[in-house]
């Protein structure tokens, strides 16, 4: 499996992401990666690594677009940008699977110059996945801020696109489906709400209502399902408290000897905690809807966080995610051009 990675766009410095490169290679036999960005100095920094040379080819990108770039623009004047030629190797077949960290504006618009969007789908979305406490599993949370504006129509697909993910490349037999609101009754949220609820309602799979933000993380159901607005605010919410209470156990151990103490006895619990809670176990965003397979990574990415998207990557492409999208949302009647 060939995978085009994108180690231009990342806050780290290049050598950090392609010894997370490396390290893909050294640990998974199956996987060829292509290290898309400046040729000359990804070819001198691999030069001081040990490998198979035969694992990593390199693509060579003239440009790179920053995080302060606007993202319709940069994509017409970089043409040959490092987020652009990965997303080109897969559409050309060149790659079976991209990932770039960084802009994720402009990550979305290279996936949609590129690869175009998957049949029937009217737009595509950002999917993470959220840790759960009791079974250890992940929730399938989207839209994450793709679509700021959204229709009911859109919301649907989301809720069958995050079937599908979570059912096919998470192995999740029926999972539950439900609707960030600000309450669980039928009756709460704005008129857009209740459309899309009884929208989800009419569909054959197992939509259990209205969920509210607090109760995502306790295995309440497998897809949560949002417009890209809402669904940004309240990722970037929960990673602001889990900052926040971090930098409070650090500040409130600080002052005390003895909770110097207990924070030693407990450090194999905060470590596990900071795991669990890490983008660096799955590595990035899959954008799920557009033709092709197509990760968007954290800009703060290390080399833990690329091993991880890889993974995630080879875990997408082998369900075939794609191709069911497709089939299911034709089965569900809720393909573009197809009633809902």
């Amino acid at each position: 499996m060939k995978l085009a990675m994108d180690v231009a766009s990342a806050d780290h410095p290049l050598e950090v992401i392609l010894e997370g490169c490396v390290s893909a290679v050294k640990k998974i036999d199956s996987v060829h990666l292509i290290a898309v960005g400046d040729g000359r100095r990804i070819e001198k920094k691999l030069a001081g690594m040990k490998y198979d040379r035969s694992r990593i080819s390199i693509a060579h990108a003239d440009a790179v677009i920053t995080m302060d770039e606007s993202p319709a623009t940069a994509v017409k004047e970089k043409k040959n940008a490092s987020v652009l030629i990965a997303n080109r190797l897969v559409a050309q077949g060149n790659a079976d699977g991209c990932w770039s960290p960084g802009n994720t504006g402009a990550s979305l618009a290279a996936a949609l110059l590129e690869l175009g969007r998957l049949q029937g789908v009217f737009r595509p979305a950002i999917i993470v996945p959220i840790p759960q406490i009791q079974r250890g599993r992940n929730c399938a949370f989207l839209d994450l801020g793709a679509n700021a504006d959204c229709t009911a129509d859109y919301l649907v697909q989301f809720a069958v696109m995050g079937e599908v993910i979570a059912k096919y490349a998470w192995g999740i037999e029926n999972p539950r489906i439900a609707l960030l609101n600000i309450g669980e009754e039928d009756s709460k949220g704005n008129m857009f709400y209740k459309e899309v609820y009884a929208k989800l309602k009419a569909l054959p799979f197992n939509f259990i209502g209205n969920i509210e933000p607090d109760a995502i993380f306790f295995d309440r159901a497998d897809v949560v399902v949002a417009d890209g607005f809402t669904g940004n605010i309240a990722l970037k919410a929960y990673e602001g408290i889990g900052k926040y209470v971090f930098r409070m156990i650090r500040d409130g151990v600080k002052r005390s000897p003895g909770a110097m103490i207990g924070a030693l006895l407990m450090g194999g619990v905060f470590k596990d905690i900071k795991r669990k809670m890490s983008s660096d176990a799955y590595g990035g965003a899959p954008l799920i809807g557009v033709n092709g397979y197509s990760f968007i990574g954290h800009g703060s990415t290390n080399a833990s966080g690329v091993l991880g998207a890889v993974q995630s990557i080879m875990q997408f492409i082998t369900s075939n995610a794609n191709m069911h999208i497709v089939d299911t949302m034709q089965r569900y009647g809720c393909a573009k051009g197809g009633a809902v």
